[in-house]
């Protein structure tokens, strides 16, 4: 039984056990990309732009079927920020940073792969409309329990990672 596969560029797993393949490669040249932008001189709206195209781009490649283990994540969101509004700014919400002064389903890792988990699973139901009723379905699974089914039940795929 085949416990692993590289496929255009994504290692995925068939197994129980969780092994590092080619995402964490492209998190952690993300990571080094955003802070080398952070070395450049120029203004904060083009460092931003620069993640958006560069940092950003390499990092989500294949996200939409891969989870990124959370220290990475976060490591990324927060050399994505420094990039652009710096590392000795105190007092600063990263959240509003994102939120008033970036396009963060652009430029902030973390919003850019839920968009792009969203925009793919929207773009999957528009072209196959006959999968409506079973995505519907695997996404009430998804909530939780209800009193019919008391029980959380894993439902594989984009939905399990966007909900």
């Amino acid at each position: 039984m085949q416990a692993q596969a590289r496929v255009l560029g994504a290692f995925i797993n068939y197994g129980i056990g969780h092994r590092l393949g080619t995402q964490n490669d492209r998190t952690i040249t993300a990571i080094t990309t955003a802070r080398k932008i952070g070395y450049l001189p120029n203004t904060a709206q083009e460092k931003r732009n620069m993640l958006g195209t560069s940092s950003i781009q390499q990092g989500t490649y294949g996200t939409p079927v891969l989870a990124i283990a959370e220290n990475k994540l976060d490591t990324w969101s927060s050399a994505s920020l420094n990039a652009w509004w710096g590392n000795n700014r105190g007092l600063r919400a990263p959240e509003l940073c994102w939120a008033l002064f970036a396009k963060p389903h652009r430029e902030e890792p973390k919003q850019a792969i839920a968009y792009k988990r969203i925009a793919g699973l929207r773009r999957r139901l528009l072209l196959h409309p006959e999968d409506h009723e079973r995505h519907e379905y695997d996404w009430q699974i998804l909530l939780g329990p209800s009193r019919s089914r008391p029980e959380r039940m894993h439902v594989d795929g984009t939905l399990s990672l966007v909900a």
